[in-house]
């Protein structure tokens, strides 16, 4: 990857509470084949695994809303994605299983190697779910959501699979009015204002919504978390960004219709116009033939 990329230099985050996987690392990277690739220990701090949170701890950039890593430079893989470039370079494996860990209210929580498509309620058979499971989560406690059934299947970005029960994750108390104590600004890994982005989402003002850089919230849950008036503020933030691209899908169709009715317009004008312009070809009289007289007579 360093040499499809022409990367100057990598860098290899690993959380500081791994100590026994950074060693591993450092040893692997000491020897001389492993020039510029350098082990860091990153703070255990969460959302820190997220992309551009993770480059500011690394690098010290901070990549600015509406841009790329890739503008500055950089590029971050998890290690998931370097594993399976690395199965389809060096093996010539296609993408048809990952990495899967299943825990909550399971007996015997672990890590599975799963096929794409393979059901959730497989997975968690190997687990020996409890009985009091009611539902399973998709990814982790704080951006997880939960599935609408069992049977649905494993794709390429899930990584993790929560039994849920109400020991576990009791029903949240009533959410109550926003009291403006900014607890959830100071915790936003984003650097957002999310009680805005609470009223404007609940308002159903979008386009001020997208000015205050909706998309940029990577939904990681801690506005939620530590919100004292229990507001479930991801769901808001997800709502509004499924009606934005809901909106933006509607109003694309909506151009190209108007596009190709405007060019079917366009269409029948132009034959309408060369049809006008044959049949004057053909109603114009033919030139009148000179007498056989006057044509000897010509200079």
């Amino acid at each position: 990857m360093r040499g499809l990329l022409h990367a100057e230099k990598i860098l290899i985050g690993i959380e500081d509470n791994k100590p026994q996987a950074i060693a591993a690392m450092q040893q692997a990277t000491a020897q001389g084949a492993h020039q510029n690739i350098h082990v860091v220990a990153v703070p255990t701090i969460y959302p820190g695994g997220g992309e551009k949170q993770l480059l500011r701890v690394l690098t010290g950039i901070e990549v600015p809303a509406h841009q790329r890593p890739t503008d500055f430079g950089l590029q971050c893989f998890n290690v998931a994605t370097v594993y399976q470039i690395w199965r389809a370079l060096a093996r010539g494996e296609p993408l048809i299983s990952r990495i899967v860990t299943v825990t909550g209210n399971v007996q015997n929580p672990q890590n599975f190697e799963v096929l794409l498509g393979t059901p959730v309620q497989a997975i968690v058979a190997q687990a020996s779910a409890l009985p009091d499971t009611h539902s399973y989560i998709m990814g982790g406690p704080m951006m997880g959501f939960t599935l609408p059934s069992d049977a649905v299947g494993i794709i390429k970005s899930s990584n993790c699979i929560i039994a849920a029960s109400t020991k576990l994750f009791p029903p949240p108390p009533p959410a109550m009015p926003c009291i403006r104590c900014t607890r959830c600004a100071d915790v936003c890994p984003a650097e957002l204002q999310p009680q805005d982005l609470f009223w404007f989402a609940q308002s159903k003002n979008f386009e001020q919504a997208k000015k205050y850089n909706l998309f940029d919230c990577i939904e990681c849950g801690a506005c939620n978390y530590v919100c004292p008036s229990q507001i479930p503020l991801v769901q808001y933030y997800r709502f509004a960004k499924g009606e934005i691209r809901t909106q933006n899908k509607e109003q694309a169709n909506a151009d190209t219709a108007r596009q190709r009715f405007e060019f079917r317009l366009s269409r029948i004008e132009r034959e309408k116009q060369e049809k006008a312009a044959k049949l004057a070809a053909r109603e114009k009289p033919a030139p009148t033939e000179l007498p056989i007289s006057d044509k000897v007579n010509e200079p």
